[in-house]
C-alpha cells in the first residue's frame, strides 16, 4: 500500500457534510477552520487598537458607587428574621456544649431528644429593598428522635458532636465540611449535601457563621491582578499567576475564559456559583478598598442566577446574606442586547423549559421590577431564547473579549 503523503493538507471545504457529528462539534470545527465564519479584517483591526485606560479610569471614578454600609434592618425586622454573624470561639463552644448537655439530659430522662431548627426553605425567604439583599424569615421546626425524621435528628446530633470534638481542639484551626461528613460516613449513609445542610442548620440555630464554627468548605475561587494580600504571615502576590482564595478569609463566571480577560483590573473567578470564601473576600475588596465590582457572566438564566447570587444572596444562604451579598455589583455582560450589537451567533443553544421558567421567574422579583433596564434585558432574553456563553466571543478572535468587548463597554460606561 503506498504511503500517505503527509505534505498534502485537506482543503477546509472538503469536510463531508454527511458525517454524523454533533452541532456543537461541527460549529467548533468550522470556527477553527474559518468555514462559514471568515474573520472580518475590519474587526481584527479594531481589536488591535489601544485601550483608553485613562477614559476607563475616569468613567469608573465618576460613577456613583455605593461603598458605604447599607442601612441596617430595624429592630422589629431583625426580630422576624434569622441572621448569622461572626461570634467569638468561646461563645460558640459554650453554645455547642449546652446543646449536647440538653440532649444528654433529655435522653437520660425519656430516651428521646430533639432540636428546634429554623427552616431554610425558600418559601420563607424574601427580598428587602432598603438593604438590597435576600433575608430568611423565622419559622422554627421541631426535629426529634420520635418525630417524622428520626434519622435527620440523629445526623444533627452527630454533626454537632463532630464539630465540637474536632473544631475546638486547640491543635486544629479549621475543618473542611467533607471532614465532618467522613467522620460518620458509615452512619450517615446519605448524600454529603444532607450533612452540609445540617451544618447550615446549626449555624442558624446558634446564629453564627460557619467560620465561627471553624468549619470551611472547599474553595474554588481564584484571583489575579495587581494585588497582594496577606493571610497569617504569608503574602500572596496575584500579579503573575492565579492564586487560590484562602478558606480563612477571602467576578468572572468560569475558569476557562479567566486568563483571557486580563486587562488592568483585579479579576476574581468563582468558577460558577461562588463559594463562601470567594464572596467574603469579594465583599472585603469592595468595602475596605472601595473597589467597584463589575460582573461578566454567560448570557442565559443560569449566568444571571450566578450574578443575583453575588448581588443579593441566594435562597439557600439567605441567613448569611448580610455577610455575603454585594448589592452594588453591576452587570457588564454578556447581556442580550450585546448579542445583536456585536453580532454574536447563538444558534443551536436553545433554552430548555427550566431555563425559560427561571427567566420568567426573574421578572417577578422585586429587585428586577424596580429597574426598567433589567426588565428590558430579561424580556429580550426570553425573546431570543438562546444561550450565549462567554466563550462564544472567542469565535470572533482570541483578543476580542478583552481588547474589544470589555474595553468598549468600560470606555462607554455600558453596565447596568
Amino acid at each position: 500500500m503506498p504511503k500517505r503523503d503527509k505534505s498534502v493538507s485537506v482543503p477546509c471545504k472538503s469536510i463531508n457534510k454527511g458525517v454524523s457529528v454533533s452541532k456543537k462539534l461541527r460549529l467548533a470545527i468550522e470556527s477553527a477552520l474559518q468555514i462559514n465564519h471568515p474573520r472580518d479584517e475590519s474587526t481584527q483591526l479594531e481589536v488591535q487598537r489601544k485601550i483608553d485606560f485613562e477614559l476607563i479610569k475616569k468613567n469608573i471614578e465618576e460613577h456613583r458607587w455605593n461603598f458605604d454600609p447599607l442601612p441596617s434592618l430595624s429592630i422589629q425586622e431583625k426580630e422576624e428574621i434569622v441572621e448569622v454573624s461572626d461570634l467569638p470561639g468561646e461563645d460558640v463552644q459554650r453554645d455547642l456544649e449546652k446543646l449536647i448537655n440538653d440532649t444528654t439530659q433529655s435522653w437520660n430522662e425519656k430516651e428521646d431528644f430533639g432540636f428546634t431548627v429554623p427552616s431554610r426553605d425558600s418559601s420563607y425567604t424574601h427580598y428587602v429593598h432598603h438593604v438590597l439583599r435576600t433575608v430568611l424569615t423565622k419559622h422554627d421546626i421541631k426535629r426529634s428522635l420520635s418525630g417524622r425524621s428520626p434519622k435527620l435528628c440523629l445526623y444533627t446530633l452527630c454533626v454537632i458532636s463532630s464539630i465540637h470534638n474536632r473544631c475546638f481542639d486547640k491543635k486544629v484551626m479549621y475543618v473542611k465540611k467533607r471532614g465532618i461528613y467522613y467522620d460518620n460516613v458509615v452512619l450517615f449513609n446519605c448524600n454529603r449535601k444532607v450533612v452540609y445542610g445540617i451544618i447550615d442548620d446549626i449555624c442558624c440555630m446558634l446564629r453564627c457563621t460557619s467560620l465561627s464554627l471553624r468549619v470551611v468548605s472547599d474553595t474554588t475561587g481564584t484571583i489575579i491582578g495587581p494585588f497582594t494580600f496577606v493571610c497569617g504571615d504569608t503574602p500572596h502576590k496575584c500579579s503573575s499567576s492565579a492564586e487560590k482564595i484562602p478558606s480563612c478569609e477571602l467576578i468572572a463566571d468560569t475558569r476557562r475564559i479567566f486568563m483571557r480577560m486580563l486587562i488592568k483590573c483585579i479579576m476574581v473567578s468563582g468558577q460558577g456559583y461562588g463559594d463562601r470564601s470567594t464572596k467574603v473576600f469579594l465583599k472585603k475588596l469592595h468595602r475596605e478598598l472601595r473597589i467597584p465590582i463589575l460582573a461578566i457572566v454567560d448570557c442565559n438564566p443560569y449566568g444571571l442566577q450566578i450574578l443575583f447570587d453575588y448581588k443579593y444572596g441566594s435562597a439557600n444562604s439567605a441567613f448569611d446574606s448580610v455577610n455575603l451579598a454585594i448589592g452594588d455589583i453591576r452587570w457588564l455582560g454578556v447581556r442580550p442586547s450585546d448579542l445583536e450589537k456585536y453580532k454574536i451567533d447563538v444558534e443551536d443553544n436553545k433554552f430548555k423549559d427550566r431555563a425559560v421558567s427561571m427567566a420568567k421567574g426573574f421578572l417577578e422579583q422585586d429587585f428586577v421590577k424596580m429597574d426598567d433596564n433589567w426588565v428590558s434585558e430579561i424580556e429580550k432574553m426570553l425573546e431570543i431564547r438562546n444561550s450565549a456563553n462567554i466563550e462564544r466571543l472567542h469565535t470572533k478572535g482570541i483578543d476580542f473579549l478583552s481588547m474589544k468587548f470589555l474595553a468598549e463597554k468600560l470606555e462607554s460606561k455600558d453596565w447596568i
